[in-house]
């Protein structure tokens, strides 16, 4: 990432003071001055060259022994260098942006609008971050997008085939739309992108966020400015701030060392390899540390350090100050990358990598660490280039979050260290079986066993998949934590017969899957009424579409109710287009509303409303009024008073029973005569009271 380097106030003209390299890792292999500070710094894809742009307007080619191939002059402060292929693009405060070829001879030129704070490099192409826009240039500097943003753009990065770029305290996407991945709250200061896709950037305000895919974690690291920051090849992520601190952490944001250097940090930078990281700051120190720490180098340099950058191979690190030094590696050095956590814990398989070949064949022990206890190690001989090695765990990694560190041990002697993060899942079960236990207009009941059965602290995570004629009519994922489960899916099919299969799967991996034929039907349910004294007959038609095979009748029911309460239930097997039912029912005298439903699969189907009138018997009116003569003094008389709608019919019924059985009646009595519920019963008789229906006389 670029910094602001200090102004230049004098020419350097003498050679660099030489380095006091740490334990045999790192030593000074040339260093060369330059006009004015040194902004940027970008070693060539094969590692053979190395570019450098200062704030004078120079842009310098050496090679890898230190030699001066050639220098050019852009005008004003190179901003940022990118390789591009063969070609070396400069970017400048002015605007300009320029590629080179390796011999130096001028390829394309072009001239933007706006001061080039950042490149990123693509596979032919690169993007500028210039004023208010982000423009992608192809390898002939033809300009191919310009996206117009309503700020200025300070960073920009490459995330796939989508750009990502910094504007205030914003970190956008910029995509075939521009989307706002983060909110900082102040200006961003520094941006990276890793292998992986995991975005990080820093702010003035001492916040970092952390994007992996649509989440976004954010973190307040420090009081003071995140000065830079870098993501290494197993996605961890260097960060330092002007207070001179220096963090490792993990995409999650847990820290796995952390340090400080004098002065306020400047740049960060990991070796391609994720072996070393290198640490620069404004009042010249530059360390270099392992992953787990361990300090490889440590110097003062006396000029701030504003940019780093390491060879593609990791043999080879530049340093920019008030001129140019390259650092080697002079001894064999290991490296563990390419570290590989298997998905249920049973082991890490890790790759080891040497720079330069060994000579001879040394052994090497790796452990593998957790919280500082060691949980297993494996040997390995190594030769050449390096090699690889797979650790064995028994018992295997508890399913969960992991953070776990690896070290590479010669003769008892550290000599390399990584850290990786990683989710282990629970294992598969031995067997698996899914079956369909139900099926209905609402849907499938699904039954699933699996042994052995999951450990309920780590609920197995699966995804249920409905196919219909190849086509996927649900996904949906079910946390299994028992032998034996069931679910019930919701489809929202339309009527018609459905071939469906129901597939449970883990991890990717298909584990059971079961057939079902689903009818899904849709009704018509016909109604008739005759009404007698006391009776009322109920007749009519049951159609199903599609119609159910005959020889596979559907059971149905006829539900009967009013107000509420359920006056009738008759079974109804469907066995062809229509089927006709008769009901009977005892009623009393008067208006009755009733609703005829239909339930198929225990759900509602169709339903119909109908009043009825049930006629009177005049013999029992009769009666009626001969008890209430023959009841005598002392006994309690009852005056009716009628209304129009169902509950004052309702009422009425009532005082007739009351007044059938001398004035006396409780509420189940009540509720049996008339066929309601008992609750109905009594909020009848409590309605009566209030509303002064009863009088005595």
């Amino acid at each position: 990432m670029r910094k602001a380097a200090a102004a230049l106030t004098a020419l350097l003209l003498v050679a660099p003071a030489q380095l006091s390299a740490g334990p045999v890792t790192l030593e000074e292999s040339w260093g060369k001055s330059v006009w004015g500070s040194v902004e940027a710094l970008a070693w060539s894809p094969e590692g053979e060259r190395l570019a450098a742009g200062t704030g004078t307007g120079s842009l310098f080619a050496f090679s890898r022994s230190g030699s001066g191939l050639w220098a050019r002059g852009l005008g004003s402060t190179v901003s940022s260098v990118a390789w591009v292929d063969s070609l070396v693009v400069a970017s400048t405060s002015s605007g300009l942006v320029r590629a080179y070829s390796r011999s130096g001879e001028l390829v394309w030129s072009v001239q933007l609008p706006a001061p080039v704070s950042e490149l990123a490099a693509g596979p032919d192409i690169v993007a500028a971050a210039a004023g208010s826009e982000v423009v992608i240039l192809n390898s002939t500097g033809e300009v191919v997008r310009r996206v117009e943003l309503n700020g200025t753009v300070s960073h920009v990065a490459w995330v796939g085939n989508w750009s990502v770029a910094s504007m205030g305290g914003d970190v956008l996407l910029i995509g075939d739309n521009v989307s706002r991945l983060a909110e900082l709250g102040s200006t961003v200061t520094c941006l990276s992108v890793s292998g992986s896709g995991l975005v990080a950037a820093g702010s003035a305000g001492g916040m970092v966020a952390v994007v992996r895919g649509e989440d976004a974690l954010l973190l307040r690291l420090s009081s003071d400015a995140i000065g830079d920051l870098d993501w290494g090849p197993t996605d961890l992520l260097a960060v330092g701030s002007e207070d001179g601190a220096v963090r490792i952490l993990t995409p999650s944001g847990e820290e796995v060392w952390s340090g400080s250097i004098g002065s306020a940090v400047t740049e960060v930078k990991w070796a391609p390899d994720g072996s070393l990281l290198a640490v620069g700051g404004l009042e010249g120190d530059l360390l270099v540390v392992t992953p787990t720490g361990s300090e490889v180098l440590s110097a003062k340099l006396g000029e701030a350090v504003g940019s780093l950058a390491w060879s593609r191979d990791s043999s080879a690190l530049a340093v920019g100050t008030w001129g140019v030094r390259v650092l080697v590696k002079v001894s064999p050095t290991i490296s563990i990358s390419e570290v590989e956590v298997s998905r249920y814990g049973s082991n890490v398989t890790a790759g080891l990598s040497v720079s330069p070949t060994l000579p001879e064949p040394v052994r090497v022990r790796v452990s593998l660490m957790e919280g500082g206890e060691e949980l297993a190690s494996s040997e390995v001989t190594l030769s050449g280039s390096g090699g690889s090695l797979v650790i064995p765990l028994d018992p295997p990694l508890q399913p969960g979050h992991h953070v776990l560190t690896l070290r590479a041990a010669v003769g008892g002697e550290e000599v390399a260290s990584q850290v990786v993060e990683a989710e282990v899942l629970p294992p598969p079960p031995e067997s698996a079986s899914i079956t369909v236990v139900g099926s209905g207009p609402e849907g499938l009941r699904v039954r699933v066993e699996l042994s052995p059965p999951p450990d309920p602290r780590w609920p197995l995570s699966a995804d249920l998949v409905v196919r219909e004629a190849g086509s996927v009519l649900l996904e949906d994922r079910w946390n299994v934590s028992s032998g034996v489960a069931e679910k019930t899916i919701r489809l929202g099919l339309d009527p018609g017969v459905h071939e469906l299969v129901v597939e449970l799967a883990y991890d990717g991996r298909a584990l059971a899957s079961a057939s079902a034929s689903v009818w899904v039907y849709s009704a018509e349910l016909e109604v008739n009424s005759y009404a007698g004294p006391g009776k009322v007959t109920l007749t009519g038609v049951v159609r199903l579409d599609p119609p159910p095979d005959p020889d596979l009748p559907v059971g149905a029911q006829l539900q009967v109710s009013e107000l509420g309460d359920i006056l009738a239930t008759v079974p109804i097997n469907v066995t062809g287009g229509a089927e006709p039912f008769n009901v009977e029912l005892d009623l009393e005298r008067g208006t009755h509303r009733l609703t005829v439903t239909l339930l198929v699969g225990g759900s509602p189907a169709a339903s119909k409303e109908l009043a009825v009138e049930v006629p009177g018997s005049r013999a029992g009116a009769l009666l009626g009024t001969l008890l209430a003569a023959l009841a005598g003094v002392g006994l309690t008389a009852f005056a009716l008073r009628r209304r129009a709608s169902k509950v004052e019919e309702l009422k009425v019924r009532a005082l007739e029973v009351i007044l059938d059985r001398g004035g006396r009646v409780t509420p189940d009595e009540l509720a049996s005569a008339l066929g309601i519920s008992e609750g109905s019963a009594r909020k009848v008789l409590e309605a009566l009271k209030g509303e002064g229906a009863l009088e005595e006389v």
